[in-house]
């Protein structure tokens, strides 16, 4: 197959452009006109490598987690199990076309597009950023501290060709930086760092700083020199382009908390530990309590209660008492006295009336602003208490020092140990811990959701879910992804249990360790990758990772221009 000096793969760029985009059914027209177009053009067949296996055995792990955990006993959850096991298989059709593509065309063909895609998200993402600078009367919208709008929530407007979060586009820009950096393409690495930086997500920023550090330990010394020249870009720019990103890191983790844990679990003292009786599998942690703490001395208390850091219990009638899931209507009258017409409207204010109430100088996180749009406060608040028949303000997590999404590490490795079957397979398909869980409460946290097939799994509700409502029910501030559950690691494990997290590092993580010596970028790029996946959902995005599994396997398979000859 002959590849002419400047060709660019004008097919396979459409395909990544759309497979990458945010919504769903873009993913799908993109695999179903891909599809079509691979057979016209005859590329043959490739035997699967792990990563596709790896799509397929996750799947058929969530089907047998979802069964021993009886979802199916509640009618609603049919929907969002379907829902979830589709986007498993639009993952594997996705990875596969790839896999074929990378096979047929040569390096130089895939970097050259690759190229192109990032020119036009560079140009989309500097066009959004004029777009803004006009509305801002033409300030530097990264500079102004009186508008919510801008400032510190700039950067979330910088979403790129994903028309994702801001994130999105910063982490795919990072991969690029550090793929055009190794194959000395420097000039497209700093234009994917510059599309990075105007993203403002300091956990990118982070991440990419660390990788570039190692990259500083090759014996290349372009490498070495390029890398050099983008740590100092990033320490210059930063700081100038958007100095309350830096300042965020202080308000957020400097704010005035009481030092003592014991402190809120002292606010607790009186708090009765019940747990709904309707477990599939009685709780290995509901043994360990006795009936006979309850209204003892604190101490004694507080020995019981050490079981309990990380579950909310439920005291209200949310749960049927004899049932596993939620009591729908019950559900809907949490968010305020009366079943709502439009449910989760309440949950968000206008705009208007969210500027007021910000006070000039506040910091708001920008990463999960546009996510999760302006969330009335109060509002969550009020659910909460309703729901749980406990006020956030009497939450552990008022005390809680580290980042939240630590504590949902920790939920999780508790939901794990507290019986067998969470232990191997975890919660389900959507009960525990992903983009689908938060999309099926109806809250339009995720998304639009029938009404009629609103479903919370209890093992949600209990763990992932309150953190989630906890953090958004508070300042802007703490809106960070540093507090959110969002990781595919909380997924993987929660929700498929250690037989999900095995075929992970098997499958997935394995694929990259026994090709380590094969692969050149591709080392760098899967270290930031699995740094990613504890910050999102990137199974459910599909974005992150079809780029990642693009550029690892052009690494692997493609050909080079003199195969072609």
């Amino acid at each position: 197959m002959k590849d002419s000096k400047h060709h660019i793969d004008w097919p396979l760029l459409l395909f990544l452009a759309s497979a990458t985009y945010v919504k769903l059914y873009m993913k799908v027209v993109a695999v179903l006109f891909y599809a079509v177009y691979v057979l016209y053009k005859r590329y043959p067949a490739r035997k699967l490598t792990s990563l596709q296996w790896f799509y397929v055995a996750i799947a058929i792990t969530g089907v047998c987690s979802s069964l021993i955990n009886d979802s199916f006993y509640q009618p609603q959850y049919a929907l969002g199990f379907y829902l979830g096991l589709f986007q498993w298989g639009v993952a594997f059709a996705i990875s596969y076309l790839l896999l074929v593509t990378v096979s047929v065309l040569t390096k130089q063909t895939i970097l050259r597009t690759l190229k192109v895609f990032f020119t036009i998200n560079a140009v989309i993402s500097l066009v959004t950023l004029l777009v803004l600078f006009a509305e801002a009367g033409f300030k530097v919208p990264y500079w102004l501290t009186s508008s919510i709008k801008y400032g510190v929530s700039t950067g979330d407007y910088i979403n790129g060709i994903f028309n994702d979060t801001s994130v999105t586009n910063a982490a795919i820009n990072a991969l690029g930086a550090i793929f055009f950096l190794y194959y000395k393409e420097f000039r497209w690495a700093a234009l994917c760092t510059f599309i990075m930086l105007l993203c403002t997500s300091n956990v990118t920023v982070v991440f990419m700083t660390v990788v570039l550090l190692a990259m500083f330990f090759k014996k290349d010394k372009a490498i070495k020199r390029n890398a050099v020249l983008l740590i100092l870009m990033m320490a210059v720019s930063y700081p100038i382009l958007s100095p309350q990103n830096l300042k965020y890191i202080e308000v957020v983790y400097e704010r005035e908390k009481k030092d003592n844990y014991e402190i809120g679990l002292a606010k607790l003292k009186d708090k009765k530990i019940t747990v709904s009786s309707a477990a599939k599998e009685e709780d290995f942690f509901d043994k360990k309590i006795s009936s006979t703490y309850r209204g003892e001395d604190y101490q004694s208390w507080i020995k019981a209660y050490k079981y309990y850091p990380y579950r909310q219990d439920i005291e209200s009638p949310v749960f049927n008492s004899k049932e596993y899931y939620l009591n729908i209507k019950k559900y809907k009258m949490g968010l305020k006295q009366e079943a709502l017409t439009n449910l989760g409207g309440e949950l968000y204010q206008l705009k208007d009336e969210a500027t007021k109430e910000k006070k000039d100088g506040e910091i708001g996180d920008n990463d999960e602003e546009s996510e999760y749009g302006q969330l009335n406060p109060f509002a969550l608040q009020t659910a909460i208490a309703n729901w749980y028949h406990t006020p956030a303000s009497s939450s552990v997590l008022n005390n809680y020092n580290m980042p939240g999404k630590l504590y949902t590490n920790m939920q999780t490795l508790y939901f794990l140990r507290s019986n067998t079957t969470h232990m191997f397979f975890g919660a389900g398909i959507g009960n525990f811990s992903s983009k689908l869980a938060i999309k099926m409460t109806g809250l339009g946290l995720q998304g639009s959701y029938p009404p009629e097939k609103i479903y919370v799994n209890r093992d949600f509700l209990q763990y992932h879910f309150y953190t989630l409502l906890f953090y958004l029910s508070r300042h802007a501030a703490e809106h960070s992804v540093m507090n959110m559950p969002n990781s595919t690691y909380n997924q993987i494990v929660g929700e498929y249990g250690l037989i999900g997290f095995v075929l992970f590092l098997v499958l997935y993580v394995g694929f990259v360790l026994k090709r380590r010596k094969r692969l050149q970028s591709g080392v760098f790029i899967a270290a930031i990758v699995f740094m990613f996946l504890g910050m999102e959902y990137w199974f459910e995005l599909l974005s992150l990772t079809v780029v990642f599994e693009l550029l690892i396997m052009s690494e692997l398979f493609a050909k080079t221009e003199n195969d072609t000859e």
